[in-house]
Parts: structure tokens; sequence; C-alpha cells
């Protein structure tokens, strides 16, 4: 029979040393997840970030998941969408769709470099940087 409480039954996790979130004064975050060591100064909305994630001011992630180290800049909108670990998004992109508008999520795969003022459409796979 499984039992959560037994002793003996151990779940082992990743967790890297980090230290607690940061929340900017202007920050807002509801009904999310944060990993440690993240740095958040604008929006995030029923959404999961990983630990080391930095999101800019006036930025704001809803409906996505984030991995960890993905630095997102300033006046960034992400909706609908999976970032991958150690992408860099710059200044006023636009990665994604509203979930109401658009049934597919755009993704940034692993690495990848989203140079400033690039719009990414829902569905969109990125796989290497984008100018």
């Amino acid at each position: 029979k499984f039992d959560l409480y037994d002793p003996q039954f151990v779940i082992r996790s990743r967790n890297p040393m980090e230290p607690p979130q940061y929340l900017g004064k202007d920050s807002s975050v509801k009904n999310s997840l944060v990993g440690g060591g993240a740095e958040i100064e604008g929006a995030l909305i029923n959404s999961v970030l990983s630990s080391g994630v930095k999101l800019g001011k006036n930025s704001k992630i809803i409906d996505s998941v984030v991995f960890s180290n993905v630095e997102i800049g300033d006046n960034c909108t992400i909706e609908y969408s999976i970032i991958d670990e150690n992408v860099i998004i710059e200044d006023n992109c636009i990665i994604g769709e509203p979930k109401n508008t658009c049934d597919e999520i755009a993704v940034i795969c692993r690495d990848c470099v989203i140079k400033s003022g690039t719009v990414i459409k829902g569905g969109s796979m990125i796989e290497k940087e984008v100018k």
C-alpha cells in the first residue's frame, strides 16, 4: 500500500543553493510559484518561475513556465509560453499570445538570445538567436 507519510518513502529533487526571492516595490505576483534567487520587478500571473530568473521593470509573465537562469528585460510581455534555461530576452519583446486568442504555446529553447523589440507569435518554436 502506498503511504505518502511513510518515513521510508523519500522524495529527491534538485534544490540549488540560492538566496530567497526578491520582489521589487512595483512588482506583483498572483497565483504563481517562484523559485529561489528569482528577482521580480514586474508582474507574474498564473505562472511558474524557476530559480535564478530575473524579470525586468514593467514586464509581465502570464500563463507561462520559465526555467532556470533566464533574464527578461524591461517592458516585455510573455503570455502562454515556455521559456527554457539560460535564455536572454532583451527589452521591449513580446512572446506568445493570450490563451483566449491563440491555442498554441510559444516555446523558446535553451540558450537562445531574443534581441530587443522582437515579437514572437503563439505556436512558434525558437531554437536559435533571434535578431
